[in-house]
């Protein structure tokens, strides 16, 4: 069976559109293990677990937020309630 965690469908756009990517395990999509299957599975849905792409902002997948990180724009990352 080939692994259907985030980290392994996402540069499948129609994989990633058409699919709830959840873990195999409990079926929980902000479990770690439905973002990488290398990471164990939680067993829950809390909101803000590490390693779930869930859990963080911005996304680390977006590379326009690596790229204002780097000071090659003048776009300013919203705060989100961080401070």
């Amino acid at each position: 069976m080939k692994c259907e965690c985030y980290e392994c469908i996402k540069n499948d756009v129609y994989k990633v559109l058409g699919t709830m990517v959840v873990c195999n395990t409990c079926g929980n999509k902000r479990c770690p293990h439905a973002t990488n299957h290398v990471l164990p599975c939680t067993n829950s849905n809390d909101p803000g677990q590490l390693g779930s792409r869930y859990g963080v902002y911005p996304h680390p997948d977006l590379a326009f937020y690596e790229f204002l990180e780097k000071g090659k724009s003048n776009v300013q990352v919203p705060n989100m309630g961080k401070n």
